[in-house]
């Protein structure tokens, strides 16, 4: 079952950094960070959620079917896209997908556009910008900061809590508590409790800091204390 709650926080993620005061070249930056991190769990596909968004800063590029790279070669494939609502593009289109035949595309009936990501085969807008990879804790600190800046007391609730219940559970930090607390979550303590929660409801009863979790790790449980801590 797909976990929503991570596909919301991303979607209200790539709304923050896209009313962030960064350069699109630093916004196509931090979406592909959040986008990594969502493609981590076990999510279903959003971008269209924020295709509006995705087109303005340049993150995603279009192709008319017949001007994509792919089209002469497999012009059957992609002539009887019409018949399909919505079709992932591989390397090669007309074989099934693989670890060697990865998805380099998306196709879409509404717009009848071929779609390609940033920093993937077929994107061409910026030949010379990489993407550059934030380690997902960092990542989540810099998000806090920036809803802080625009008073997104829920995305930095969620983030909080996504933190400690998700990231340090999937991808337990070889930190020990005292660095965690130094480096992320005392700046994270300062900036939420800015903010009133009583009657706030999280994306998800598992993301919700005031529920008790006897399932998580001694030092996710330490992190939690703390962070609710007065």
């Amino acid at each position: 079952m797909s976990m929503y709650e991570i596909e919301a926080l991303i979607e209200n993620t790539v709304r923050v950094i896209d009313r962030s005061n960064e350069p699109d070249h630093e916004k196509r930056n931090l979406i592909w960070n959040a986008y990594t991190i969502q493609n981590s769990f076990d999510c279903s596909f959003t971008n269209f959620r924020v295709i509006d968004i995705l087109l303005n800063v340049n993150y995603v590029q279009t192709y008319n079917v017949q001007d994509f790279p792919l089209y002469k070669e497999h012009k059957d494939f992609f002539d009887q896209l019409n018949a399909k609502n919505f079709e992932w593009i591989n390397k090669v289109p007309n074989e099934k997908w693989s670890d060697d035949n990865e998805s380099v595309a998306y196709w879409d009936k509404k717009s009848n556009k071929i779609y390609v990501d940033y920093n993937s085969d077929f994107y061409t807008l910026f030949p010379n910008e990489k993407s550059n990879e934030i380690a997902p804790l960092d990542f989540g600190l810099l998000i806090i900061e920036k809803s802080n800046l625009q008073k997104d007391k829920a995305n930095i609730y969620d983030w909080t809590a996504f933190m400690i219940l998700y990231l340090l559970g999937w991808f337990p930090s070889e930190k020990t508590v005292e660095e965690l607390k130094q480096n992320y979550f005392i700046p994270i303590k300062n900036i939420l409790h800015h903010y009133n929660y009583d009657d706030y409801t999280p994306l998800h009863r598992g993301m919700d800091l005031k529920v008790k979790n006897d399932w998580i790790s001694d030092i996710q449980k330490e992190l939690l204390e703390f962070i609710k801590e007065k």
